[in-house]
């Protein structure tokens, strides 16, 4: 019985291992931001929203220019990660890649360890699911966001994970940029 036990822990040892081996994209950088303010009512983004989004397709980026542009999916309550996107996606001619469920953030994790390694991602994505989707890209929420969560009302935080040649974040060289 305790040989059965040692190996199930091993089994589930090298299933997490594996796992967090494909977490991230291989020499890439990969930046998370809040999608925009909420409108009053309904799935859009306020005023304040729309001029931020527009604000973002003339600002310098603190990882590089994004070469891909992630969203979470729009929801019967909320499209704001894609919108929030939408103006630097017509600036620079890249689609908003907004096929991925706020709620499986292992998705994203999975396609950018193909789809983004040697490039520079920007992902808008909903605060309550920010540290599941750092986690899953292989980062420390707590080592970026304080108390490990995204604050209430902050929309102008860029989370920026830099990945080395074995897709590992590099802990020196990520950061939050406030």
């Amino acid at each position: 019985m305790r040989a059965l036990s040692t190996l199930s822990a091993a089994l589930a040892a090298l299933l997490l291992a594996s796992v967090a081996a494909e977490a991230g994209p291989k020499n890439a950088t990969v930046m998370i931001i809040r999608h925009a303010e909420d409108a009053d009512s309904g799935p859009g983004i306020s005023a304040a929203g729309q001029a931020r989004a527009q604000s973002y397709a003339g600002r310098g980026w603190p990882g590089g220019r994004p070469s891909l542009l992630i969203a979470a999916s729009d929801s019967k309550k909320s499209q704001r990660p894609r919108l929030t996107l939408l103006p630097l996606s017509r600036a620079i001619g890249i689609p908003v890649n907004a096929g991925f469920n706020d709620e499986n953030p292992n998705g994203v994790a999975r396609y950018l360890s193909n789809a983004g390694a040697g490039k520079t991602t920007l992902i808008a994505w909903r605060r309550e699911e920010m540290p599941q989707l750092i986690s899953a890209l292989g980062g420390n929420p707590s080592s970026f966001l304080p108390g490990g969560g995204w604050p209430k009302g902050v929309h102008n935080w860029t989370v920026v994970l830099k990945f080395d040649a074995s897709g590992n974040v590099v802990p020196g060289e990520s950061r939050l940029v406030r």
